[in-house]
């Protein structure tokens, strides 16, 4: 019997390319898409080609997927003005225990000013690994054990409160994300959502109407 591991499967759908991982043996994912499963697998039409949309269905992303995200309300941001950025994690619907993340941030443009705790339980400031503002990184990393059932969905982990040094369009960015259950058991990382911030320069200051000439 193939031991079990964990990879990746392309297939086109639709003519997109749908990126699926899977947690299982290797001989059950041939016998899925080959329509040889003897646990409800797809099976191949009189042409020996097996439906799509079976395929994806037996092969569909674990469901203790992290989709991670940066997100923040960042429509109106101007040079000099503090905003903040939040770390969002979406679990699922299994708890998340624990997550570990690097963003990275054009320093030239950007000052990372302050790190905050995200929602319960995720409370009390991330442990900071690294931080790097001669480079634009920084690590952070937190656990949680309160509950073996929450959180599930979307958790916001974590806020970062950046100022503009100068006005302009720039990214903030994840370079390596990961996270465990409430066991501390890795699991898969499915997406990685980045975001850009467009910055406006400071507004000139009011004129100011000139004093009428005084009458003699």
């Amino acid at each position: 019997m193939m031991p079990s591991t964990t990879f990746s499967i392309l297939l086109p759908v639709l003519g997109l390319s749908t990126l699926l991982s899977i947690n299982t043996t290797r001989q059950d994912v041939l016998d899925r898409v080959l329509g040889k499963s003897t646990a409800g697998g797809p099976d191949a039409n009189a042409d020996g080609i097996v439906d799509a949309s079976d395929a994806v269905a037996a092969l569909s992303l674990p469901p203790n997927s992290l989709s991670f995200l940066l997100d923040g309300n960042t429509a109106e941001l101007e040079e000099g003005i503090p905003f903040e950025i939040e770390v969002i994690v979406n679990a699922g619907n299994e708890a998340l225990g624990s997550y570990q993340l690097m963003i990275r941030y054009p320093k030239d443009s950007l000052t990372l000013t302050d790190v905050f705790d995200g929602n319960d339980p995720f409370l009390g400031q991330p442990s900071t690994i690294e931080n790097r503002p001669e480079v634009g990184t920084l690590t952070l990393a937190a656990s949680q054990f309160a509950s073996l059932e929450e959180p599930t969905g979307n958790i916001q982990v974590a806020r970062l409160q950046f100022e503009a040094l100068s006005p302009g369009t720039f990214p903030i960015e994840f370079v390596s994300a990961a996270g465990t259950d409430v066991a501390q058991t890795p699991r898969a990382v499915e997406s990685l959502q980045s975001r850009e911030v467009t910055v406006e320069p400071t507004p000139p200051p009011a004129s100011k109407s000139p004093h009428p000439e005084a009458r003699n």
